[in-house]
């Protein structure tokens, strides 16, 4: 049975990405994170990482990531006329599904700006280190 690492392993290749190219493509300012959940650590990819590729690849089944069930690309649902939806109605109403986008937003913003301060607190200590000799 495959593994979650599998799963974004085969959504890089299904795009012809690479781990840089696709780590960019979801948010991501450095390949580190992907590198480490496909690569020989086999790290457990965060919630944040998760939404940001479910963000990115509107196409990609939630379900079929997390838990392996089901196909990697949603199948359209077809209306009584055989036209194929627009991904939009699977939700409910419209609102559901900016609210949908909005909360996938602001995690990413979360994340980007625990990331930046995490940049900054490196910088102070550099800064530091650099005055102290």
């Amino acid at each position: 049975m495959d593994t979650i690492h599998d799963r974004i392993k085969l959504i890089i290749s299904h795009f012809k990405m690479n781990n840089n190219s696709f780590a960019h493509k979801i948010g991501l300012t450095s390949s580190t994170v992907i590198n480490n959940i496909t690569g020989g650590r086999m790290s457990k990819p965060s919630f944040d990482v998760l939404s940001m590729i479910l963000s990115a690849y509107k196409e990609i089944d939630a379900n079929w990531l997390i838990t392996g069930n089901g196909n990697m690309i949603k199948e359209l649902k077809k209306n009584n006329s055989n036209e194929l939806k627009e991904p939009r109605e699977y939700y409910k109403s419209k609102i559901d599904y900016d609210s949908e986008i909005i909360e996938i937003q602001r995690a990413r913003i979360e994340t980007l700006n625990k990331l930046v301060k995490s940049q900054e607190e490196i910088i102070l200590t550099l800064k530091e280190k650099i005055k102290s000799k």
